[in-house]
């Protein structure tokens, strides 16, 4: 049996600790995971909406980057503004792989 605080430590939400996870994601898979964590928590008034509002920040600008980047992989044309970016940030993404 667990004992009963134990649970309220592990159903807790550490912002900065959610917002390393967003930043530190790999594919967009493993942010829309991390998205509709924060959304159920949102609902289940584990957090607020200010936490919310920060995990938005967070994970949506790195999710349309991981999406533009696996499009262009799958051979999807993206517009030339989009595609510098995606190609400035893809190089990044490869270093943090890296280190």
């Amino acid at each position: 049996m667990i004992p009963k605080g134990l649970i309220f430590m592990m159903n807790t939400f550490d912002l900065i600790e959610y917002q390393e996870q967003a930043r530190n994601a790999s594919s967009p898979r493993k942010l829309f995971e991390l998205w509709e964590d924060i959304c159920r928590r949102y609902d289940r008034g584990e957090i607020g909406k200010y936490e919310l509002d920060e995990m938005k920040e967070a994970i949506w600008p790195m999710m349309r980057l991981l999406t533009r980047l696996q499009m262009e992989i799958d051979g999807h044309p993206i517009s030339g503004e989009s595609k510098a970016y995606v190609h400035s940030i893809s190089g990044n993404l490869e270093k943090r792989k890296a280190s």
